[in-house]
């Protein structure tokens, strides 16, 4: 590309556009950062609405329990959120999706997502907050659906992953894809 521009501010384009990246810094606490990256993660606004796109990588976490936080079990004393949410960032949540693309190997399969406004929950902690996503009995076949009809605010929560079962392992494999869209602040639904 001979030619490229920056801008700031609105652009509008007729034909196609490709962009670099779309990427607010990842927020996520010390206690999940094994592997490295554990999280992947896009920002996209498309008009009104902004949809933050999430892959996570379970291998080298562990799951605790039932109820209990998963994450680092060498960081045990480090907060184990994988995301922050902001609503200047990710827009006020209306919805949201998560997709097994790896099947979970090792740790607890039966896994459930859940919003708290502490930054404080480590590994093994019990799970307490807004519950976002059930799974269900296996993420092996997940595809959850979660839907804001309370018009919960999430912002500046933060996102944990939970497991549901009582296996106690370090996962050697998983992963999830998360889609949450939010409506973009100062817009009208």
């Amino acid at each position: 590309m001979a030619d490229q521009k920056r801008f700031n501010g609105v652009v509008s384009f007729n034909n196609r556009a490709h962009f670099a990246g779309n990427k607010a810094d990842l927020v996520q606490g010390a206690g999940w950062t094994v592997p490295t990256p554990a999280v992947q993660h896009s920002i996209e606004r498309r008009g009104d609405f902004i949809e933050t796109t999430l892959l996570i990588d379970l291998s080298g976490l562990k799951s605790a329990g039932a109820g209990k936080v998963i994450g680092d079990d060498e960081s045990t004393d480090l907060p184990s959120y994988f995301y922050q949410w902001n609503n200047e960032v990710n827009g006020a949540w209306v919805t949201g999706q998560l997709q097994c693309v790896e099947t979970p190997a090792g740790g607890d399969t039966d896994i459930d997502m859940y919003a708290n406004t502490a930054a404080t929950l480590k590994y093994d902690s019990a799970a307490a907050g807004t519950h976002l996503f059930d799974v269900g009995t296996s993420a092996v076949t997940a595809f959850s659906n979660s839907r804001n009809p309370a018009g919960d605010d999430l912002d500046n929560q933060y996102l944990y992953l939970v497991s549901v079962g009582s296996t106690s392992a370090e996962y050697t494999a998983g992963k999830f894809l998360i889609k949450f869209v939010g409506q973009a602040e100062g817009t009208v639904a």
